[in-house]
């Protein structure tokens, strides 16, 4: 029957430990701060960069967020208010 023999344990010091560890992370650190990001460069007027039924599906999450987060006011009353105060400064612009 064969049996194994346990090896040797190493006895590292606090200090030994520490530094490669340092070292163990400044590796990835290293390798990542050459990387650029990405460039994004803007769709082109007029360009579609989704399909209809993603715009819709978009559409539906936006309006969903809105009723959920914000109090819708329908009253025309005030959105006649608000209407005329966003024409009077259009006019200065």
């Amino acid at each position: 029957m064969l049996t194994r023999t346990p090896k040797a344990h190493r006895n590292f010091s606090p200090s030994c430990l520490l530094i490669l560890y340092s070292l163990l992370l400044s590796i990835p650190l290293e390798a990542q701060q050459n990387c650029q990001p990405a460039a994004l460069t803007p769709p082109a007027p007029g360009q579609v960069i989704f399909t209809e039924q993603q715009e819709i599906d978009l559409g539906d999450v936006i309006a969903e967020h809105l009723q959920r987060n914000y109090q819708i006011i329908d009253d025309e009353e005030t959105t006649g208010y608000l209407r005329k105060i966003g024409e009077n400064l259009l006019k200065h612009l």
